[in-house]
């Protein structure tokens, strides 16, 4: 019983060494990159994404938090899992006894899961798949540190295969209908004035 228990959980960690190697790779496959993309290992609160007005600065943080959840994922050879249901569990360890609202903290756990989606861990992040989501947190000094644990996991792959190609063909579309408006734009003549 205890076997078919730990085989429907997966943890997925996310520490400041994880971080500290993660980067190393960033900056080898960006090398004119001079900026760290992440600067600890855990998502940012609401707070932190409201003051920022500037949309592209907040795509780039959400992008950056993405890569990394996919990084981690690929790093413990957990892609392309397809989990169709879980039980969700995000405890945040914090290295001070400064007060957080785990609120602010649970709504940026969004960076996070849509890697894991990405990269197929985790097939979608609806509700469907996704039944609860619990936070909890801790102090424990000087360590700062994310984990997401799923539990009762049930795995579908052919479910996650259909999802992708119809990602993929929304995808497609997308792109085609980008390059479709690009040929119009160039082919109108400008007014002769």
């Amino acid at each position: 019983m205890k076997d078919e228990r730990e085989k429907n959980t997966i943890v997925l960690e996310f520490t400041q060494e994880l971080l500290d190697e993660y980067i190393k790779h960033y900056f080898k496959i960006n090398p004119r990159c001079r900026k760290i993309p992440i600067l600890k290992p855990m998502v940012r609160s609401l707070n932190a994404i409201l003051v920022i007005t500037n949309r592209i600065v907040q795509n780039n943080h959400k992008k950056n938090y993405k890569l990394m959840s996919e990084w981690v994922v690929q790093k413990q050879g957990l892609s392309m899992l397809g989990i169709s249901s879980c039980d969700l569990e995000v405890h945040f360890t914090f290295p001070t006894k400064v007060r957080h609202d785990l609120d602010n903290y649970a709504g940026g756990c969004k960076e996070i899961i849509d890697g894991l989606t990405d990269v197929g861990l985790i097939n979608a992040d609806d509700y469907f798949h996704i039944k609860s989501f619990k936070t909890t947190a801790s102090y424990e000094k000087g360590v700062t540190k994310m984990t997401f644990t799923f539990k009762n996991c049930v795995y579908d792959k052919q479910e996650l295969e259909e999802l992708q190609a119809k990602d993929k063909a929304t995808e497609e579309k997308k792109n085609a209908t980008k390059e479709a408006n690009k040929a119009k734009k160039k082919t109108k003549t400008k007014p002769k004035k």
